[in-house]
């Protein structure tokens, strides 16, 4: 709940956005990225946007690993 709250108080209105995409940037939490001739790759988040919301994001986030159990039959 408080992550949900905040998304929204920091976000605002949703209209300021062209296109969800346009969300992540703000938010920093898009890959940066090393480009070199033919070479690109990906590399940490950007870190650009808002801490706060970034920190309560990853914090809050499913961790689906502990929860799904393969399927044996």
């Amino acid at each position: 709940m408080c992550a949900a709250l905040s998304f929204v108080l920091i976000i605002g209105s949703p209209d300021r956005f062209a296109t969800a995409r346009d969300v992540g940037p703000f938010l920093g939490l898009v890959p940066g990225r090393d480009q070199s001739g033919d070479v690109d790759k990906p590399m940490r988040i950007t870190k650009a946007g808002n801490r706060m919301m970034r920190r309560l994001l990853v914090s809050f986030k499913p961790n689906h690993g502990d929860t799904m159990k393969a399927r044996t039959s």
